[in-house]
């Protein structure tokens, strides 16, 4: 499954890339674009376009800081991540995995889903916590 354009900006965000969209029609009528954290620029379409295994290794999975898996096995390729959250240890007790026929979407879903977990456990870190809940009193 490929990832909306939302997802794709929210993750090159993440890994502190400036996204512009272009107004003017320069460029070869690109519509976005993007600068990465080390000042290489692309002009784009979409996106997606940028989502490689050279650009996921070199900026996201660098950002993520944990060891990744990639293998390869009937045509499908498997990332598999640790059970590694330095904020919340107990919410995986098995390592991540997600496959796709694709290996650089493969990686993308493997790095969202920590991201979105990591974005999940800032949200709610300022609440008093049971569960996931914040604590309410009643009166009865």
């Amino acid at each position: 499954m490929k990832p909306t354009d939302e997802q794709t900006k929210e993750l090159w965000e993440w890994c502190g890339c400036q996204i512009v969209e272009i107004r003017e029609t320069s460029h070869l009528n690109s519509k976005l674009k993007i600068v990465f954290p080390d000042g290489i620029t692309f002009f784009v379409d979409s996106l997606l376009q940028l989502v490689d295994l050279n650009n996921l290794f070199q900026y996201a999975v660098l950002k993520l800081d944990m060891p990744v898996m990639l293998s390869t096995f009937n045509g499908e390729t498997e990332v598999i991540l640790p059970s590694y959250f330095p904020d919340a240890e107990d919410l995986m007790s098995e390592p991540l995995s997600v496959t796709d026929k694709d290996p650089a979407l493969a990686l993308f879903w493997a790095i969202y889903k920590v991201l979105s977990q990591q974005l999940f456990l800032k949200l709610f870190s300022f609440f008093p916590m049971i569960g996931f809940f914040p604590a309410v009193s009643h009166k009865f």
